[in-house]
């Protein structure tokens, strides 16, 4: 039996405010800690929390941010590969 994957989505808006233009490509890290203690101000907005994908769905959200569906141990129909299923069964 193939059981469906399911995987969360979280998604986050960071307002940042500087007295001067961010370079773009700025990491989050370095957003982050020019945020905590450097030259910016910033606030962080939870826009959804923990929506949940299963199957094709959750393979579409993984190739739509430009990932791949093995990361999360599944095929690109949004299946749990065999191999982590029988890991986790033992």
């Amino acid at each position: 039996m193939t059981k469906k994957k399911k995987i969360y989505r979280t998604m986050v808006l960071l307002t940042v405010l500087s007295d001067y233009p961010l370079p773009e490509g700025m990491s989050l890290e370095e957003l982050d800690a020019n945020c905590a203690d450097g030259d910016f101000t910033g606030k962080t907005d939870f826009q959804e929390v923990n929506r949940e994908f299963e199957g094709q769905d959750a393979a579409d959200a993984v190739f739509k941010i430009g990932s791949s569906p093995d990361f999360f141990q599944m095929d690109e129909n949004g299946n749990e590969l065999l191999d982590y299923q029988e890991d986790c069964d033992n």
